[in-house]
């Protein structure tokens, strides 16, 4: 909303009991590989429809 912040978000990582193989836990609001919320991610994609995307990245570094 107008304001940079960051959020640090440290995932549990567990392994399954019969195969050994790691496994993280999930969140509703991130996805899995990504670095940003999809708040933030609607929010982009809102900016690019009325602007640039030089000016956009500029904007939200």
């Amino acid at each position: 909303m107008g304001r940079a912040v960051f959020l640090k978000v440290n995932r549990h990582q567990f392994k399954c009991a019969p195969c050994g193989k790691p496994f993280s836990e999930t969140f509703t609001f991130l996805g899995q590989q990504r670095k940003q919320t999809d708040r933030f991610a609607a929010m982009i994609v809102e900016q690019v429809i009325h602007r640039d995307l030089h000016n956009v990245g500029q904007q939200n570094d």
